[in-house]
């Protein structure tokens, strides 16, 4: 409950696991792990790693921090995750996506919500994953995506959608003036 990340740069994280198991796929960048693996029967997407990773927190708060040079995402908020906000951060020169939000692959009946995005700056996104959305929204709820400026990426600057062999979609979401 209540962290507050302000003024902070995350920078030069590595990450190598897509080439070792599984492959990255699909829209919005999946880990995608084959059947019969430690996941189960059903191929299974699993969370890129990211400079920053909360999961199953509430009042995460990331406010003027820099995220660059990333070997996976740059933030990724998971599980059940409540009433954070994300706002006046730069990202930049990152192998993935600058965020994702929602990611929730394990069964869990609740997802994240009420996730505020706001006047956040993103470029250069997917510089080594290319089909990853500037900023990605997976099976969340009530997440409201603003005045964002972004800019130079290969793929789709904003995805909003369900994750990929699960019931959990995004709902009551909201993205406006990016």
């Amino acid at each position: 409950y209540y962290r507050n990340f302000e003024n902070l740069t995350f920078a030069h994280t590595g990450w190598k696991k897509a080439y070792e198991n599984g492959e990255l796929r699909w829209q919005g960048n999946e880990q995608i792990l084959p059947a019969n693996s430690s996941y189960g029967s059903v191929p299974h997407n699993i969370p890129i790693p990211a400079a920053l990773q909360a999961s199953f927190s509430n009042y995460i708060n990331v406010t003027n921090c820099i995220f660059k040079h990333t070997g996976g995402a740059g933030l990724v908020l998971s599980g059940t995750t409540k009433n954070n906000t994300i706002s006046g951060n730069v990202f930049y020169d990152i192998a993935d996506s600058s965020m994702y939000i929602g990611y929730n692959n394990k069964g869990y009946k609740f997802k994240a919500s009420n996730t505020k995005i706001t006047n956040n700056v993103i470029t250069d996104t997917g510089k080594k994953y290319y089909t990853a959305s500037a900023l990605t929204v997976y099976g969340a709820g009530s997440t409201y995506i603003s005045h964002n400026d972004i800019s130079d990426c290969p793929y789709t600057g904003i995805h909003i959608g369900p994750l990929m062999w699960s019931n959990e979609f995004t709902s009551d979401s909201t993205a406006d003036h990016d």
